[in-house]
């Protein structure tokens, strides 16, 4: 229903999720959700967001591997990541984890709900943006199609978010790398439970089979 609605349609959706996202951003997270700075993905309220989220993206490459030397690839990225964190913004919020069209329901091209929390936690809102973005940026490339019509730019998007939020984002260039390398973790477990039920042969290089990983090495130049 995506690819048959009008561009304006589609932007619409876009801008609808950006302001779906933005009212999730701008609760206070002391006065109403404490609880989520000692949970699996939070983090202290003045915590250096970017160094606590590469200790645990690492911790889970390392957990995803099992028995395994992690990829080499992911786990360069960790290093390059937090000696290239950016300042963390003035404020935390609740991080919705998994931002991504696929994970919230629209009537007709405005949102009425978000989905999927396991990943919920606290962190900064430049996190579930450029996380939104990354997964547009992969999911095109991977299936080696144009990204659709209608939906606005990375610049523009990251624009119409400062306008919601009433402040400046801070580094969502490394945001976006890290979303990069988030999902390249991710898909990493995905193979490696592939390879267990005898998905992938044991010859198989788990880096050369990752739809992510192509593009993560590509963008780590840019940090």
């Amino acid at each position: 229903w995506v690819a048959a609605a009008t561009s304006q349609q589609r932007r619409q959706l876009w801008l609808s999720t950006l302001d779906a996202m933005a009212k999730l951003h701008r609760v206070d997270v002391a006065a109403h959700f404490g609880y989520l700075t000692v949970s699996r993905w939070g983090m202290e309220l003045d915590a250096d967001a970017a160094a606590e989220r590469v200790r645990q993206w690492r911790e889970y490459t390392d957990w995803a591997s099992d028995d395994d030397e992690p990829p080499p690839t992911l786990m360069h990225a960790w290093d390059v990541l937090l000696a290239t964190r950016p300042p963390r913004p003035d404020v935390l919020s609740i991080g919705w984890g998994d931002a991504k069209l696929g994970n919230v329901m629209f009537r007709g091209f405005e949102v009425v709900a978000l989905f999927d929390w396991e990943l919920c936690g606290v962190g900064p809102a430049e996190e579930d943006l450029m996380n939104l973005l990354a997964v547009d940026a992969v999911l095109a490339e991977m299936f080696q199609v144009p990204r659709i019509d209608g939906f606005p730019s990375r610049d523009e998007t990251v624009g119409v978010y400062e306008q919601l939020l009433g402040r400046e984002m801070v580094g969502t260039n490394w945001w976006h790398v890290f979303a990069l390398a988030k999902m390249a973790a991710e898909v990493h477990r995905i193979l490696r439970q592939t390879r267990a039920v005898r998905g992938i042969p044991t010859d198989v290089d788990l880096e050369t089979v990752n739809g992510v990983v192509p593009r993560l090495r590509r963008e780590l130049e840019s940090l």
